[in-house]
């Protein structure tokens, strides 16, 4: 460090302040209130600030004992999950238990007392992913899961909801950005939507902890220079090799694989779609953040709702929530009581709308049992690709969404590479490889739809 002369060039940034500046640093907002919650991170766990580029304030901070990020991991290990890892499992199990019957138990480990958190910790409770009291599990041994996930669900969206509505009764209406794990809770994110006086919700796309190295790259240039970073997609990552690339890739080590480029993609893609074929999409640049968002995504229609129990074993999965519907822009406002065109959560799959009865019955693969879907909305400006297919298919089917989950096998990285998504072709994750919107690759013999239409 003194050898370089790093140490005067090296910037500390808080762990929260780095999360509060990079939601709002990449948010459209000019002035925000700017919540973080998460497990820890310098000795806190949750803060509210306020920025405006003028007066940008903290108003609130909350210690690493009083942490919502610790509960809600420590319900997730209860129920046999990985804490950190695993919280939208209990998301997605939430909407089918009963919330209101163990809401006690979960106010005896974490409450909100005069606008503050307050953990009690004790045989119910510790700040941990560890230390289940014998009490605590001899308690909840005969409980349903789906009961115990109900109410620390619910638990947890009414003491956040309770924090925000506070400092938005003394700022006055306003728009509210979020960032820090507990934030990938697309349900949460929801309700804290519909609170009165919030104008509109900003989460950033890559709220955990992986996502403090953009933050603090933003941040540092807001902080030094008052800059904002105008992020058009999170489509920061790796891109794609070239089609000629792809082509002698596949001649070279792929010999079991086929390819065809087709003149008119969107065509075929809709003749696959209705012939059930699961087609992996990669394309562009990769995704930064925890969610696919087209560029690395399997593609499916939305007919078909027992599709979450079928290729979710196909990926190896286990899941309670439906995988998620992407949806052009201009049939938005017909699927998702509440989304406005001036809202860009959605834009990156951080937050649940209730759907209409008629979307409901069109795409019931995409709703959960509670109504909800948790949708990516495509603007023809950031992925024309996506864009027409989408208005194809809906032409084709009245289905105004296809189904979008990531590209890749349970607790495997989502696919990077054009040499992963042959691979994950090969290991039959997907029928039909889209790669680079220009080539379509399957298995050689093994593809009864591309027997017909491509060999």
């Amino acid at each position: 460090m003194q050898r370089n002369n790093l140490q005067a060039k090296a910037i500390y940034i808080d762990h929260h302040e780095c999360h509060a500046l990079g939601a709002f640093v990449c948010s459209p907002y000019q002035n925000a209130l700017v919540i973080t919650c998460d497990g820890r991170g310098d000795f806190q766990s949750l803060t509210v600030s306020y920025y405006d580029g003028q007066n940008d304030r903290v108003l609130q901070r909350e210690t690493t004992v009083d942490s919502l990020g610790y509960f809600y991991g420590r319900i997730t290990k209860l129920l046999g999950y990985k804490p950190n890892r695993h919280e939208g499992k209990i998301t997605g199990l939430a909407a089918f238990g009963d919330a209101e019957r163990l809401l006690p138990l979960m106010k005896s480990m974490i409450d909100v007392e005069d606008g503050r958190l307050r953990a009690r910790s004790g045989l119910s409770f510790e700040p941990s992913y560890d230390g289940y009291s014998d009490e605590l599990e001899s308690m909840l041994a005969h409980e349903k899961p789906e009961d115990i996930a109900a109410a620390a669900q619910l638990h947890t969206e009414n003491l956040l909801v309770e924090i925000i509505k506070h400092h938005v009764s003394d700022l006055g209406p306003n728009n509210v950005c979020l960032a820090g794990g507990v934030f990938g809770n697309v349900k949460l994110n929801q309700r804290i939507r519909e609170i009165v006086g919030v104008s509109d919700v900003y989460v950033l796309p890559c709220m955990g902890d992986g996502g403090l190295a953009l933050a603090a790259a933003v941040g540092t240039a807001y902080l030094k220079r008052g800059s904002r970073f105008k992020n058009p997609s999170m489509k920061l990552g790796p891109d794609v090799i070239g089609t000629q690339a792809c082509q002698s890739l596949l001649e070279q080590d792929y010999p079991d694989l086929a390819c065809y480029q087709p003149s008119d993609m969107t065509a075929t893609l809709i003749e696959a779609l209705s012939a059930n074929q699961v087609l992996g999409v990669i394309k562009g640049r990769m995704e930064f953040g925890p969610r696919a968002l087209c560029n690395r995504s399997i593609v499916y229609h939305t007919a078909d709702k027992s599709i979450n129990d079928w290729l979710n074993k196909r990926m190896h999965r286990t899941e309670f929530m439906p995988f998620a519907p992407v949806t052009a822009q201009e049939h938005a406002t017909e699927c998702y009581v509440a989304w406005s065109d001036t809202q860009v959560a959605a834009d990156y799959m951080t937050m649940t709308y209730d759907c209409y009865p008629e979307f409901i019955e069109s795409c019931p693969a995409v709703v959960h049992i509670d109504g909800t879907a948790r949708p990516q909305i495509i603007r023809a400006s950031d992925d024309p690709f996506m864009h027409k297919l989408l208005h194809a298919w809906k032409r084709e089917s009245g289905q105004a969404a296809l189904i979008n989950t990531s590209f890749n096998k349970h607790e495997e990285p989502i696919v990077c590479t054009a040499q992963d998504a042959l691979d994950a072709l090969r290991e039959d994750m997907v029928d039909i490889v889209v790669l680079n919107e220009s080539l379509l690759v399957w298995k050689k013999g093994k593809n009864d739809f591309a027997k017909r239409h491509l060999e």
